[in-house]
């Protein structure tokens, strides 16, 4: 009956009527699935200006659905219904532009229909944004802080990618700043949500050199560092004077630091030196050695 009556209706040319009956041939209520005639009426009702069958049709040519995959009248249709703010297609159309084109990739749109869907609150499109920011992608300057705040709006929503890079973040440092802990909460809760590499992260920094029993420590001012036991030293905190630069340093013994400084001996009684006022890693005492722990 309501097929009847719908078709009634969609043969006069009414856009409601034209999107309810490509809704009903699409999914197959009270009627059989026919995804042609469902395209057939999405596509009358999109040429009228319905948005949700001018976004149901990209939907179908991205993913040849009923119809040949066609990826720029994919774009085409997204573009109708992404331009009248529907959610759903600028976020689909900034994955188009992101991903499907090959080499034809557009990141300064992806980045302009991402930010459209992220501001309306996609979860996706913020951590999508978030990405962009964080790669310096599409024109748009590489910004760990604003990287970060996307992120950080994608993860309130429970997005586990988010949630993963967030991690990675403080893993890798911000501002030069290392935080095992916060990288450790965020891949917890990533971990949480099915994302099965922040499990991965999550065991190299219980089960690897990061592990806090297995290292010497000493504190600053305002920086920690860290012995591992292979000799090699790594450091969290303020960075002004250069006093965590101690990535290159190996076959170290012993370490000391000072408000602006880090010092470590070598097993070979040389010693090593960071900080105020050689922030180029440079020695102050290239000189001394023999220096017994």
């Amino acid at each position: 009956q309501s097929v009847f009556w719908y078709g009634k209706a969609a043969e006069q040319g009414l856009s409601e009527a034209q999107r309810d009956l490509g809704y009903m041939y699409m999914f197959g209520l009270g009627t059989e699935n026919d995804y042609s005639k469902a395209a057939y009426w999405y596509e009358k009702a999109g040429n009228q200006g319905d948005v949700y069958s001018q976004y149901c049709l990209g939907r179908m040519y991205q993913d040849g659905n009923s119809v040949e995959k066609d990826d720029t009248k994919a774009i085409y249709w997204y573009s109708k219904a992404a331009e009248q703010g529907k959610l759903e297609a600028q976020r689909d159309l900034g994955y188009m532009y992101m991903f499907v084109l090959g080499g034809d990739k557009d990141y300064a749109r992806a980045a302009y229909w991402y930010e459209k869907a992220g501001r309306q609150g996609d979860a996706y499109s913020q951590y999508s944004m978030g990405a962009i920011c964080l790669n310096g992608l599409g024109g748009i300057e590489k910004d760990d802080h604003t990287a970060q705040e996307w992120y950080l709006k994608a993860a309130s929503q429970g997005q586990k990618d988010a949630m993963r890079e967030l991690g990675l973040m403080h893993y890798r440092g911000v501002d030069g700043v290392k935080d095992f802990q916060k990288a450790s909460e965020w891949f917890n809760k990533a971990a949480d949500c099915g994302d099965s590499e922040s499990h991965e992260w999550l065991n190299k920094i219980n089960d690897s050199e990061l592990k806090i029993e297995h290292v010497r420590l000493a504190a600053g001012s305002n920086h920690v560092v860290g012995l591992k036991p292979d000799g090699t030293v790594i450091a969290t905190g303020g960075n002004d004077g250069g006093q965590c630069n101690v990535e290159d340093w190996s076959d170290v013994v012993q370490i000391a630091a000072g408000s602006f400084h880090t010092i470590g001996l070598c097993n070979n009684g040389k010693v090593l030196y960071c900080g105020y006022p050689n922030q180029d890693n440079s020695l102050l005492v290239p000189k001394w050695q023999g220096i017994v722990e």
